[in-house]
């Protein structure tokens, strides 16, 4: 997968990276309980390696992978 610093819309691995993403988004959704939008965000965060989702939404305080800052 490309690093973070890559600039993704000239990767050749961008499907295949868009669908990693989603398929980890509905295993957070499932796992996590969380809805889809948020797994979404937690799979992002996770596929990039920014590891910090900024937001008020308090449901992805228990996801061990992210954490999440308040804006």
């Amino acid at each position: 997968m490309p690093v973070p610093s890559e600039p993704l819309r000239n990767s050749d691995q961008l499907p295949a990276m868009i669908g990693l993403t989603l398929l980890r988004s509905l295993e957070v959704n499932e796992t996590e309980r969380l809805d889809f939008a948020e797994a979404y965000l937690v799979a992002s965060a996770e596929a990039t390696g920014v590891g910090a989702i900024l937001s008020f939404d308090r449901s992805i305080d228990p996801v061990k992978t992210v954490s999440r800052i308040e804006p």
